[in-house]
């Protein structure tokens, strides 16, 4: 039996695709009674998206309960960066899509109290999800007391790791921040376990607390190998790095370049993120791809159905969902075999 679209539903009624969806979806913007017409039309024609949204917010309205206004609100990063760097532009683009497929509106904002008038907040771990009264999904980072969507980060600094003892390095150093949260933390900890699993015996020095003073990340990185190398690089005999993210590795690629150490002959080097960035780097990085677009589609998904539950049923609001996304190892050109200690 095929499936009815929403576009057949507004040929029918002769009106918009958009607003069949609004419609569907309860949008107060939406005249009662062309919801009613829509919705019957829908149940006519058999349409069905799993949901029964619009009954959902009409039922609402006529009890005097949550009324959905039609935005999302979606906290990203650092509003001067999130416009120019493919990370955040990614995780925008899936929330985005998915939202203006369900007949939403995305606002960024920088602050709670630019929430005001949003049905649910997308947030990148900026706010105390208690500062809210609406439903909240984290991105990248899970937060027990809000719903979230993370990459396996668990998985990916393991891929990453066995991707380097694979090709004999043994000697694996690491830069990140611990202190950026759980999602990092997590990743230095599989970094470490990995390591011990292959039977290296570990050094405390081999890891590196990623300063994030000033700059973005590639200039963090930079600056925090340039430091490395003055201090004490040498004397640990690492052939590889594994680095917080595409940025942080690509800039300590540049500080191991300037300083005469070849990239992969002396040091090896792999990134995390997959942003597309490191396709442009000299050499190709190789890096640990997160699904970014598909995270921002899950977070939209997550955030309408606690949404919609928050409506029907006030005491469902305490339904949290966590949700992990697979990462896959991408295997660039400033990876290889080992062959000498960095010099």
């Amino acid at each position: 039996m095929a499936t009815v679209t929403q576009k057949e539903i507004a040929e029918k009624l002769g009106v918009t695709r958009v607003l069949v969806s609004r419609a569907l979806a309860g949008h107060a913007s939406v005249a009662e009674r062309t919801q009613l017409l829509v919705q019957e039309t829908a149940r006519e024609l058999g349409y069905h998206d799993g949901s029964n949204a619009g009954a959902r917010a009409l039922a609402a309205r006529r009890n005097g309960r949550q009324v959905r206004h039609g935005v999302l609100a979606c906290a990203l990063g650092q509003p001067e960066l999130r416009q120019h760097l493919p990370y955040w532009a990614q995780l925008q683009q899936g929330v985005e899509e998915a939202a203006q497929h369900a007949g939403y509106r995305v606002v960024l904002v920088s602050g709670a109290r630019d929430c005001e008038g949003s049905d649910g907040l997308i947030q990148h771990g900026q706010f105390a999800a208690e500062n809210f009264t609406i439903p909240v999904v984290n991105l990248m980072e899970k937060n027990p007391l809000t719903s979230s969507v993370t990459p396996d980060n668990v998985k990916g600094a393991r891929l990453a790791t066995e991707h380097l003892l694979q090709l004999g390095h043994t000697r694996i150093a690491c830069l990140m921040d611990t202190n950026s949260g759980l999602a990092i933390f997590d990743r230095v900890r599989s970094w470490r376990r990995s390591l011990k699993r292959a039977g290296v015996a570990f050094e405390e020095n081999w890891f590196r607390e990623l300063s994030l003073d000033g700059g973005d990340f590639l200039e963090r990185g930079r600056w925090n190998m340039e430091a490395w190398l003055r201090e004490d690089w040498k004397k640990l005999g690492c052939t590889a790095l594994l680095a917080q993210n595409d940025r942080t590795a690509i800039g300590a690629m540049q500080a191991l370049q300037a300083a005469k150490i070849r990239v992969p002959h002396d040091v090896s080097i792999i990134g995390f993120d997959g942003t597309g960035e490191g396709e442009f780097s000299t050499p190709r990085l190789s890096t640990i791809q997160v699904p970014l677009r598909e995270i921002g589609r899950a977070s939209v998904e997550i955030l309408l159905r606690r949404i919609e539950s928050s409506i029907e049923d006030s005491e469902s609001q305490s339904a949290i969902t966590h949700r992990v996304l697979p990462v896959r190892l991408l295997a660039g050109e400033s990876s290889g075999p080992v062959r000498s200690a960095a010099r």
